[in-house]
């Protein structure tokens, strides 16, 4: 109706204050941030005054600024270092291998089972390590 078009105009012409202005600048920056990297969305604004201490890595990891985190960490890929995770994880929710298990699954560890109703654990799939869920 011609009372919101005259409203909209109003509000179109209104000058902002200054601080609107900078929050808008802000948010513009933060909203091309994360379309650059959606996996990203922490402000380009967020580590300005962190000052992040001197890292000292062990050989051959390197100080490495990664994910979301202000400040680097220790890393390396993992064609430098590799790391079986299957061997690597302590938790007390892995158990041993099953008795079928190849040979070349020694030192693999499993996480405890949990099968749906109907299903039971059984031997591992071809090829595998761990026990796996079979129609009981």
């Amino acid at each position: 109706s011609g009372g919101s078009l005259k409203l909209r105009a109003r509000c179109a012409t209104r000058r902002l204050p200054p601080e609107s202005l900078e929050a808008m600048r802000v948010l513009g920056a933060v909203l091309a941030f994360a379309a650059a990297d959606p996996t990203s969305v922490v402000s380009p604004y967020a580590c300005s005054k962190i000052e992040c201490p001197v890292l000292t890595c062990p050989a051959p990891l390197e100080p490495t600024k990664r994910g979301k985190g202000c400040c680097p960490v220790c890393w390396a890929p993992d064609h430098i270092v590799s790391l079986d995770r299957h061997k690597a994880i302590k938790s007390p929710y892995t158990t041993k291998t099953h008795d079928n298990a190849p040979a070349s699954c020694a030192g693999a560890k499993c996480f405890q089972l949990v099968c749906a109703r109907g299903q039971k654990p059984g031997p591992p799939a071809p090829g595998g390590c761990c026990a796996s869920c079979v129609v009981a």
